[in-house]
């Protein structure tokens, strides 16, 4: 892979413009940042830093969209690899530079070729089976569309699908993938119908206290009761019996005179 970024700064001598041929453009300031952010980009090539370097290089080919460029942000997405997007760029950029007058230098061509099928035979064509066949399909939580034969193009490594339909389980499943893997199926099972008897409780107003029988015989009782306590209580005393002598004459012994 060194040996590859090496050659692609021999490359950049080759295919970058030269004073005589972009003489107009040589005090173009997009010019000179590109130039700037591809050198950079290569620096960060030759240290293995591939995310950095392909930032610049995205930069530098937005400024100056050369075909040098647009080749090493393919290079260092087969690096990161994301073979799938590294071969979309290789693929435009071959259909771009067909015709492209003046034609690129043999060297680049041929390497652009090579990294091509390099990137080609990493890619996974996988013909997905759904069961149900109109459920929604999720590679890595991005919703997917297969193209009209059901296949989808992925990167090689780990991948999660998932599957939803209305009225059927969500079916997760998590694979590994690599370029020898040809076909997926994923089934998601019915939902089980189940019926749910709902008891709702009826809770009856509470009576009031005073409207219950036995709040009035308890207190018709009480009120009874203690009538009679009272009654008992302040009631006055008897009278004597009639045939008693009168308390002052009791123990009391009167004379009598008798008179003849």
């Amino acid at each position: 892979m060194r040996q590859a970024v090496l050659l692609a700064l021999l490359l950049l001598a080759l295919v970058w413009p030269n004073p005589a041929e972009a003489q107009a453009r040589s005090n173009s300031r997009e010019v000179k940042e590109a130039k700037v952010l591809f050198e950079e980009g290569m620096k960060l090539s030759q240290e293995s830093r591939w995310a950095e370097a392909l930032d610049a290089f995205e930069k530098a080919y937005q400024l100056n969209p050369l075909p040098v460029i647009k080749y090493n942000i393919a290079f260092n997405l087969r690096a990161l690899g994301r073979y799938v997007e590294a071969r979309r760029r290789l693929t435009s950029l071959i259909q771009e530079t067909e015709h492209l007058k003046p034609s690129l230098k043999p060297a680049l061509r041929e390497d652009i070729h090579n990294l091509y099928e390099e990137v080609r035979s990493k890619v996974v064509t996988l013909q997905i089976l759904l069961d149900p066949p109109d459920a929604e399909l999720q590679i890595d939580g991005n919703p997917i569309l297969l193209d009209d034969r059901g296949q989808v193009e992925l990167d090689p490594g780990k991948h999660v699908f998932v599957l939803k339909k209305e009225g059927y389980e969500t079916t997760s499943v998590s694979r590994t993938l690599t370029s020898s893997d040809k076909e997926l199926k994923l089934v998601a099972p019915r939902s089980e119908t189940r019926t749910v008897e709902v008891i709702r409780s009826v809770t009856q107003p509470e009576t009031p206290l005073y409207r219950r029988f036995w709040f009035w015989t308890a207190t018709g009782a009480a009120v009874l009761g203690g009538a009679v306590v009272i009654y008992l209580v302040t009631r006055p005393a008897g009278a004597p019996p009639r045939d008693l002598p009168p308390p002052a004459t009791v123990d009391r012994i009167v004379p009598t005179v008798l008179r003849f």
